[in-house]
């Protein structure tokens, strides 16, 4: 989950999983372990919406239960414009938080169609 958070590679923590000078653009594959990162075009959606509705609907969900409404529109306005700016900043761990979840259930659940590579070796002691 950090290396997704980090936007690297979930399986070797190698790549990054964005393509350079792209906002959100995952690559098709990593370069050191050979990972594909979305099987399919749409496995990550559901870890998506419910990230991304979190992400938006807790601090609203906040500020009704603690009626932390500010005092004039002003305020109301740049409370939001900070709201959606957090949410804007944040999209690419966002969205690697979700690769990581769907890698997770990947190498959970195995499909036998689905292959993944080899876990990358840690060295040991000897």
């Amino acid at each position: 989950m950090l290396r997704g958070l980090a936007g690297r590679c979930p399986h070797c923590g190698h790549v990054s999983l964005f393509l350079p000078r792209r906002w959100v653009e995952v690559r098709e594959t990593c370069s050191s372990c050979g990972l594909r990162y979305l099987r399919n075009q749409g496995d990550p959606w559901i870890f998506l919406v419910v990230v991304d509705r979190a992400a938006f609907i807790l601090p609203v969900i906040a500020v009704v239960y603690f009626e932390l409404y500010p005092s004039n529109l002003v305020l109301l306005v740049g409370a939001f414009a900070l709201l959606i700016g957090a949410v804007a900043a944040t999209m690419r761990q966002r969205y690697g938080f979700c690769l990581a979840l769907d890698y997770l259930t990947r190498a959970r659940w195995r499909d036998p169609d689905d292959r993944l590579p080899p876990l990358p070796r840690t060295p040991t002691s000897s």
